[in-house]
C-alpha cells in the first residue's frame, strides 16, 4: 500500500502541518459550542481472486 499524507491547518490562517496517514488513529474536531466529532481511521483490504 502506498503511503499517503494529509495536510491540516488548525485555523484558516494557521500554518499547514503534514501527517502520514498510516500514523493517524483518529482526528477529533472540537467546535466553539464544546461539541466534538471524532473520525477514526479504518483500513480496508481487498483480496485478489
Amino acid at each position: 500500500m502506498k503511503d499517503s499524507k494529509i495536510n491540516f491547518k488548525a485555523t484558516e490562517k494557521g500554518e499547514k502541518q503534514e501527517f502520514e496517514t498510516n500514523s493517524l488513529e483518529s482526528i477529533v474536531f472540537t467546535y466553539d459550542n464544546n461539541t466534538s466529532v471524532t473520525y477514526e481511521a479504518t483500513y480496508i483490504m481487498k483480496s485478489k481472486d
